[in-house]
Formats: structure tokens, sequence, C-alpha cells
């Protein structure tokens, strides 16, 4: 491949690359995607915390979600039980999350996203990757949580 054809199959990739960097990453969000995008962090920063309150104030009283290893999907009372264990044996080093999606119709927000926690247990610390997609309600002018799937990753 001579030299001017490379230059062009590297302008190419880099488009491409750019191209999808812009689509998973948007640069600006609406002041309501925000808001929603901002009840997603705070849940997530009660939740590294270890603040169990804090983090179900986050959940709507009809919350349900189906998480990572659980056959069915939990009510906010079985996530409270749950969550209460998991906050006193884990600790949290370091999270990061990222929006990929955040659509809104309404009083409701649909927002995908992926977190990446390095964590520790009795055992071990373990890096971890997963995607979410969270269902909010605006209710009383404040976005709450009223659903949450989510899986891991598998690390190569």
């Amino acid at each position: 491949m001579d030299k001017s054809n490379m230059n062009l199959v590297l302008l190419v990739i880099v488009f491409q690359l750019l191209l999808g960097m812009t689509l998973l990453f948007p640069q600006e969000w609406s002041s309501e995607q925000k808001e929603a995008w901002a009840t997603v962090e705070k849940m997530f920063d009660f939740w590294a915390k270890r603040d169990l309150e804090g983090y179900m104030n986050c959940l709507h009283p009809n919350f349900v979600g189906w998480f990572h290893n659980d056959p069915l999907p939990l009510d906010k009372k079985s996530l409270r039980n749950w969550e209460s264990l998991w906050l006193s044996t884990e600790k949290i080093h370091r999270y990061e999350i990222k929006p990929v999606s955040i659509k809104i119709t309404s009083d409701v927000a649909v927002v995908s996203y992926y977190d990446t926690t390095l964590r520790e247990d009795e055992k071990e610390k373990n890096l971890g990757y997963s995607k979410w997609t969270d269902v909010l309600l605006k209710e009383n002018g404040k976005w709450l949580i009223l659903s949450s799937v989510g899986a891991r990753l598998e690390n190569d």
C-alpha cells in the first residue's frame, strides 16, 4: 500500500473513532438530562460511601431492580436487606460511572451507563466493569430511581 492510500485509511479510522466517541459520550446534555444523571451520581456516591439511608432515599418507594447474580428482581425492601449486608462486608476503593444514553419522555428518564469499580471484600480486591440501565421517575420535582437492571461485564 502506498503512502497516500495509507494516509487515507488512517484518516478514515480516526474519523470513525471520533464519530463513535461522539455518539457514545455526547458533549452536551440538557438541564433535565443533567438532573436525572445527578440522581444516579448521588446514588452511586452514597453506595460507595456505604451510606445505606442516603442510597435508599434515591430509590422510588415502588423500586424494583434486577442485579448481577440475582435469580429474580428485588423490591426496595429486599434490596435494603441485602445492601445492608454488602455495605458492611465490602469496601469501595474507587469507582467511575459514565453515561452512555439519557432519554427523557415527560416525567420518565431512561439512563444507560457503565461503571468501573475497585472493591475489596474479605478475600481480595477486584476491579470490575458493569453496564446499567435505570428508569427514573420525576415526582414532586425530584428524580427517583424506579428500576435498575445491570450486569457485570466479563474481564479478559
